[in-house]
Order: C-alpha cells, then structure tokens, then sequence
C-alpha cells in the first residue's frame, strides 16, 4: 500500500498476495474475460478462469509490442494502464488493463484484467436506454467499436466527437442520432409548430 498501511496479507507470500488480490476481482457480464497476475517479468502466472485459457499461463507479455508498451506504462506510473486494442487470444478486440503491484518502490507483479470491446460496450445497450444513438470507438484511426450506421455516412451537424484519454489510453469517441431517432424527432415538429 503507497501510504504504508498494511494489506492484512503481509505474512503471504508475494504469489499467495497476487493470487488473494485476484480473486478480490470478480467477472461479470459487461465483457470481462479473465483476470490474470503477472510476475515482475511479465510472465503470466495465474489466469482466472483457467478453461479455456490455461495455455496463456507462462506466456510473456512482453513478447508482444502492445501488451508490452501498457505494462511498461503502468511500471513507470505506479498507475492502471489500459493498453492500446489487442487481438484477444480466444478471438476479437479486446482491452487489458494493467494495475501494478508494488512494494518498498519497486513493482513486484502485475494484475492484469481483460476485457471483450464489442461485448463491452454491448452491455451499455441491453436496456434500451442508448438506442436512439449510435456510437463508434476509435484507438487512432483503428476501429474499435461502432454501433449503427457508419458515421462517414452521415453529415457532419449530427456527428459530436470528443477525445479521451483513460489511463494512457487515447480514444476518439463518435456519437450520433440513429436515423429512426432522427424521424421520430422530426415527426413532431409539424405538431409543435401548431401548438405554437
């Protein structure tokens, strides 16, 4: 702990301590995959669930430039790190999430969380509550989401786009109006102009 508080965990030893933060993490239906700690090398050294990615357990991190680039981030920061779009082992885009742990100022180990973007950010939709817009995410000029029509097709006054910077991750998000939105809001003006 930075402030210097004990964990309760202090007589673990430091793979029981990833192990123990680990299953404090839970999985939950909004595109969390797996929860994995890695030793200070970046070598993966337990995964969570392990069917079906047990294979990943010993793999490097550091063998790949994105995952490498993240966990080298969150070393340097002693902060959360979210990497650049990854291909996911199982398939599809994903984000990890780095979250070193660190002792005496020296990072010991990583927590690495994984996460499914299109599963993601599917979730925000179940309810409803988003579908009158749509939305497209982008690492760059790398697509990483889009929901509804292609924004390259709509003209400019309906598109809003904001950059974001989430933990060393930069995104530009396009929001829009779906079209059935779009009719439905232009429907009720014959009626307001009436009233009016």
């Amino acid at each position: 702990f930075p402030s210097g508080e004990s964990s309760g965990t202090d007589d673990m030893t430091l793979t029981e301590k990833l192990e123990y933060d680990g299953s404090a993490t839970s999985s939950s239906g909004n595109g969390h995959l797996t929860k994995r700690t890695l030793d200070a090398d970046g070598i993966a050294r337990w995964i969570e669930p392990l069917e079906p990615y047990k294979s990943g357990v010993g793999f490097d991190l550091n063998s790949e430039p994105i995952r490498r680039e993240a966990m080298r981030r969150a070393r340097i920061t002693i902060e959360p790190a979210i990497s650049a779009p990854v291909e996911l082992f199982r398939g599809g885009i994903g984000l990890l999430v780095f979250a070193p742990i660190w002792r005496d100022g020296i990072v010991r180990g990583f927590l690495v969380g994984a996460w499914d973007v299109k599963v993601l950010f599917e979730s925000l939709y179940e309810d409803g509550r988003l579908n009158a817009y749509g939305v497209a995410l982008f690492n760059g000029n790398r697509l990483m989401y889009r929901h509804g029509v292609d924004p390259a097709t709509l003209p400019s006054q309906w598109l809003s786009e904001l950059e974001i910077d989430v933990h060393g991750a930069k995104w530009k998000l396009a929001i829009w109006p779906s079209p059935e939105h779009l009719a439905t809001e232009r429907s009720f003006l014959p009626e307001i102009i009436a009233v009016a």
